[in-house]
């Protein structure tokens, strides 16, 4: 019976623990989502056209939200139509993923599923023009796949020699491949072709996790808005080796 009541003690507080260790998480979260609104926010004040959009409100007005966004987006890809490179448009409304050149398409991928932070819908109006109305920049691009594979053929001696050779299939499509981007404004595009494993008690565990870890080594604890994707793993394959390594991106909410 002694030993019963001191594992019962034993439970209790490590469930006294584990509430407590959430509690703090979603403290630092919560914490760091509004140091980063505010910080994205302040841009507000060099907005040439604050006067004007900061009258439009979201609620009241979505109609009129919708035409911001839709107006931002269209200043984007004109900027991207003047770039010798191919660049990637972003359509998360209509779910389309768009490779460009020169303002012409070359390569359309269909998005299956996407989500972003709830930071991005609390931005304000005028934040989200100036952001959106313009290509975002790749600043670092990470992926599960070689970008610029190498392959290494030994020549065949004659014709017959080159007729046996065997095709060898590339791999890559097989893979589950995960792309991240890392754009302007620090904001993270995850692209791939799965949900992303676990629940959602274990993403908040993973989440609890690098906010504790930023705690303990000193640092001040961030938070990354993010923007993900699912497409077919093909799709991404051709998107991430198309594009160059300073890709610009032109992204509509």
């Amino acid at each position: 019976m002694k030993a019963f009541i001191v594992r019962i003690k034993y439970y209790l507080l490590f469930s006294i623990f584990l509430l407590g260790f959430i509690g703090f998480n979603a403290y630092l979260a919560r914490q760091a989502v509004k140091t980063k609104l505010a910080e994205i926010n302040q841009s507000d004040s060099i907005s040439n056209t604050k006067g004007v959009l900061s009258s439009i409100n979201r609620d009241e007005n979505p109609e009129g939200y919708e035409l911001i966004k839709e107006k931002a987006f269209l200043e984007a890809q004109i900027e991207l139509s003047n770039s010798d490179s191919i660049t990637l448009v972003i359509d998360l409304k209509d779910s389309l993923a768009v490779l460009q050149i020169k303002g012409v398409t070359v390569y359309t991928s269909k998005i299956i599923r996407y989500s972003y932070s709830a930071l991005l819908n609390d931005i304000s109006v005028p934040v989200y023009y100036k952001i959106f109305s313009k290509p975002l920049t790749v600043h670092q691009q990470l992926s599960t796949i070689a970008k610029e594979p190498i392959v290494i053929k030994i020549a065949p001696k004659d014709t017959i020699e080159a007729a046996k050779a065997e095709i060898v299939p590339d791999s890559v499509v097989n893979e589950s491949v995960v792309l991240n981007f890392l754009v302007d404004e620090d904001i993270l595009v995850v692209i791939t072709n799965h949900e992303e494993e676990g629940s959602y008690f274990n993403q908040k565990l993973k989440w609890s996790y690098h906010f504790l870890k930023q705690l303990v080594e000193l640092k001040k604890v961030d938070y990354q808005p993010t923007i993900k994707m699912v497409i077919p793993n093909d799709d991404i394959v051709v998107i991430y080796r198309a594009l160059p390594w300073k890709a610009r991106i032109a992204i509509k909410l």
